[in-house]
């Protein structure tokens, strides 16, 4: 058993004789693998994620709550398809069925030219806001990070790149 042991674990020994033939390492083969690493990585942008608000129980405050994964990419890619034209209904105040996505199991809907979420199956509960997020940000007294505004995530997102 004891064998069996010292042959699954190495643990180096003061000793430079004692280090087993497999482990020693060469100059070129670290080289080889940094450059073999760098090569296949490539940059993925980071993605956008959706998030819906809530009022607290003062109806002061919004708490943001994230989409789930399946709901933010198939609203991402409605999004993403017709950016340029919900825009524009967004600027001329106008609405579309087109922009309205189910989620949730079909109890809630997305309106993205109005940035709203609103449930199918109960009128009394109220609309909230939704917001396509990449970039956070968190007051000194808040304890919640809060998602930014998308033109102003955009803004960010430009201007990094800039730096």
């Amino acid at each position: 058993m004891a064998e069996n042991f010292d042959n699954l674990f190495y643990l180096p020994s003061s000793e430079p004789s004692s280090l087993p033939e497999s482990s020693t390492v060469s100059d070129d083969s670290i080289i080889s693998d940094a450059v073999s690493n760098t090569e296949t990585q490539e940059y993925k942008p980071m993605s956008y994620h959706w998030f819906y608000s809530q009022l607290e129980a003062d109806k002061l405050s919004k708490s943001w709550f994230p989409m789930s994964y399946k709901d933010s990419t198939t609203i991402e890619k409605l999004f993403a398809d017709n950016k340029k034209e919900i825009l524009e209904l967004r600027k001329e105040n106008l609405s579309n069925d087109k922009f309205i996505i189910s989620i949730k199991g079909g109890r809630f809907e997305v309106d993205l030219v109005a940035l709203e979420r609103r449930p199918v199956y109960w009128q009394n509960k109220k609309k909230s806001e939704v917001r396509r997020c990449l970039w956070f940000y968190k007051e000194n007294d808040e304890l919640k990070f809060q998602p930014y505004l998308e033109e102003y995530s955009e803004f960010l997102e430009v201007g990094i790149f800039d730096y």
